[in-house]
């Protein structure tokens, strides 16, 4: 599948329905571990603090990146967070590792479980930017990846609840990691070749105003592509 917008659909697809995968999987990983609901309490706190902090600089930093470097760093990072904070909770659903070991992988977990969050913030709003410039004459596309997002809300964590309840949390843990990897390749080649495709995607925006990447939104206003 050659089209570019296709193409950038598939790769949204990818980046929404990965990013709710992981919301709800590391929720139920963290319950597996510990009925202690406050280790899903103090890891939100440190993502949304993390969001706080650094969403406003996300936002600058994408604004003055080349959109092929800002999409790659983007997906890169979020992609290896996430499976390095699953896989630091793995000796704890094999071995039930406990004392300070136990408050180690914790602690490193709840921190990528950050950075994947402000890396995933980064993701959609490189996508929000490059959806613009590719439907540039078909602006009521934009719709479809919001009705991706609300799919994904929908539908994925019935099906990975489903699955962990058959198969079990340690299985379910190791579909995340695989789902997150072959998701990081097939979006990394996405964005190459859209961006070899679409040579407007190689210019920014010289105004103040345009191109801006919409990573909240305004008083009032829908944003169609802001995440959880």
């Amino acid at each position: 599948m050659t089209d570019p917008r296709s193409q950038l659909y598939i790769g949204s697809a990818l980046t929404y329905w990965s990013a709710q995968l992981w919301h709800f999987a590391n929720i139920l990983i963290l319950m597996t571990i510990s009925t202690d609901l406050r280790l899903v309490a103090i890891n939100g706190l440190i993502a949304n603090f993390l969001g706080l902090l650094l969403v406003p600089s996300i936002g600058r930093w994408i604004e003055t990146t080349n959109r092929l470097e800002a999409a790659r760093l983007s997906l890169n990072i979020n992609n290896a967070a996430v499976v390095l904070s699953t896989l630091s909770l793995f000796p704890m659903l094999l071995f039930g590792v406990n004392g300070v070991l136990r408050t180690v992988l914790i602690s490193i977990s709840f921190l990528l479980f950050g950075v994947s969050i402000m890396a995933e913030t980064a993701v959609k709003g490189v996508k929000a930017d490059w959806v613009k410039v590719v439907n540039s004459q078909k602006q009521d596309k934009q719709n479809i990846a919001l009705k991706i997002d609300l799919s994904a809300m929908l539908v994925l964590p019935l099906v990975f609840g489903l699955l962990m309840t058959s198969h079990g949390v340690l299985l379910g843990s190791l579909f995340l990691v695989v789902w997150h990897a072959g998701a990081w390749l097939i979006e990394y080649k996405l964005i190459n070749d859209i961006y070899a495709a679409v040579p407007a995607l190689v210019k920014k925006q010289s105004t103040k105003n345009e191109g801006k990447v919409p990573m909240a939104p305004e008083k009032g206003m829908p944003c169609d592509f802001e995440g959880r």
